[in-house]
């Protein structure tokens, strides 16, 4: 049973993100989380309604804490830029391989599948990390961190980092999305001197030249 500490929902909730990171969301099924739990099968129901119902939450309260990563990033390197846009994309390539499944099920899913309400989380933890990522851009643009986090007034006045952010972030999650697919077993086969690990050092590199060309043209307009 949970203990005390965790209510029965956020029990239900975690083992749930679990079973669908490790196994997806095709073969899953509540019964495997609530023998895990040691609780009754109706406790699903009672809280998610269908298991439709409980995927769903499972996916929003996963993506969620993927947009804490975020955060975490900005508060351990918000006035290093290189450092903190580094970080940035290393946890979106880590958490989209370790979370593939999930992030498909967001990214993926129909816009009716999910209450207005979870629409609303979705967004909101997504314009956070595009605000971060925009603020981490900046900081490498201007070669000095920001003292705050991206406004919609700094993009606009800005449209160069937006321009940056939204691109370098199309990148790292096509490349993210590959690393965890079936070529996977394509590249473990390719030398040491071209690794997956150096093909993520590769995309790193490539995101700051992605940088660096939006940047110049922000100077090359100034003149």
């Amino acid at each position: 049973m949970p203990t005390e500490k965790i209510s029965a929902r956020d029990a239900i909730l975690q083992a749930t993100i679990a079973e669908l990171t490790t196994a997806g969301a095709e073969t899953f099924t509540p019964l495997t989380v609530c023998k895990q739990l040691g609780i009754k099968p109706n406790l699903v129901n009672y809280h998610f309604k269908s298991r439709e119902g409980l995927i769903r939450e499972a996916a929003v309260t996963s993506y969620e804490e993927y947009g804490r990563g975020f955060v975490k990033a900005w508060e351990q390197f918000g006035h290093s830029p290189r450092e903190h846009f580094a970080a940035a994309l290393r946890h979106q390539i880590d958490w989209t391989v370790s979370h593939s499944s999930i992030m498909h099920l967001v990214t993926n899913g129909k816009v009716e599948d999910f209450t207005s309400e979870q629409r609303d989380r979705i967004a909101r933890s997504l314009m956070q990390n595009v605000s971060l990522l925009t603020t981490a851009v900046g900081g490498v643009v201007d070669g000095a961190g920001w003292d705050h986090v991206a406004t919609p007034a700094d993009v606009a006045r800005r449209p160069e980092l937006g321009y940056a952010a939204g691109a370098v972030s199309w990148m790292v999650s096509g490349h993210a999305i590959w690393k965890a697919g079936p070529l996977l077993h394509v590249a473990k086969a390719i030398p040491e001197a071209e690794t997956i690990n150096n093909v993520d050092q590769q995309v790193l590199a490539m995101a700051f030249a992605i940088i660096r060309y939006f940047g110049d043209k922000s100077e090359g307009s100034k003149r």
